[in-house]
């Protein structure tokens, strides 16, 4: 039967700008060499979320199920086992990644040579704090796996098992743009992974090793010592279409733009500050008795 990629992704997201991020990956997996793309929906994502993968799924060769489970692991296995297509590979794709065009050929390609490996990886531009530079260091990660195995881990999710992995050279598999948002919206998520793991938020309440990032008292600036260098190489196009395009056409800095599009995020952090009276243990205590919502808002 030859090489047949199903493309899985979880969503729950709940932005503008996260609803933009997903078009552009969306539309990235339209690719001849992608056989089927199924779309695993979490309860958090917003309802303008939702109503775009329901319109999207309205095609061949796409669906969406509910994700079931407590964790990372767990949600992409309901998508595993909602996926009838009978791949040969699964491509592991975030919401918040824009795939090139040629990478997906690549990864196909690399998959009928290597009949034998588990898995593939690629490197990709982790972009950081602007929409223009990536992190220095480089960035890769294992992206497409051959059927068989399940996911493994409530965060951070790996495959398993995993005896081998071929490294695909100088192939830039995507670009991501998780860590372009309001660093507040990244402490969020790394304080969820934090709640999968250890049921709450004490790791956060004392001084020592904490995790997932340092800065660990200063949610707005978490990731200002990574260092960066300038974004050279052109974007995906659907990036370009849903992303780069429109924040261009703005004429304002990215993170003016970010604010412009989804206000409702700085609103809250300012709120939660003044409510807690800049004491952290407070701020936290709020956070765990109620996590935020965004993207409800009126356009």
């Amino acid at each position: 039967m030859g090489v047949q990629i199903s493309a899985h992704m979880i969503v729950g997201e709940q932005t503008n700008f996260a609803l933009q991020c997903l078009k552009a990956s969306l539309e990235c997996l339209e690719h001849n060499l992608i056989s089927n793309v199924v779309v695993g929906v979490h309860p958090s994502c917003s309802a303008k979320v939702r109503s775009l993968i329901e319109q999207w799924a309205d095609q061949p060769h796409r669906s969406f199920t509910d994700t079931q489970g407590d964790g990372f692991a767990d949600w992409r296995n309901t998508v595993l086992d909602f996926d009838t297509s009978n791949p040969t590979h699964i491509l592991k794709v975030d919401a918040d990644e824009t795939y090139y065009s040629h990478a997906i050929e690549e990864l196909w390609q690399a998959a009928l040579n290597r009949p034998e490996s588990d898995a593939f990886m690629v490197s990709f531009y982790h972009l950081m704090r602007d929409y223009d530079v990536h992190q220095s260091e480089s960035a890769r990660q294992v992206v497409m796996f051959r059927v068989g195995g399940r996911w493994g881990k409530d965060v951070h999710e790996g495959w398993q098992p995993l005896n081998s992995y071929h490294h695909i050279d100088n192939c830039v598999g995507f670009v991501h743009w998780g860590y372009t948002k309001p660093q507040v919206e990244t402490f969020l998520k790394w304080a969820k992974y934090a709640v999968l793991e250890h049921g709450n938020l004490q790791a956060y309440r004392r001084d020592g090793d904490m995790p997932y990032f340092a800065g660990w008292r200063e949610p707005g600036t978490i990731v200002d010592d990574r260092p960066v260098k300038q974004m050279t190489e052109q974007y995906p196009d659907p990036a370009m279409k849903y992303i780069v395009g429109p924040f261009k056409t703005s004429g304002l800095t990215w993170r003016k733009w970010l604010d412009r599009i989804d206000p409702d995020v700085e609103e809250w952090y300012q709120k939660t500050i003044k409510e807690s009276g800049g004491d952290w243990d407070k701020w936290l205590d709020a956070l765990e008795a109620e996590w935020p919502r965004f993207g409800e808002q009126d356009d």
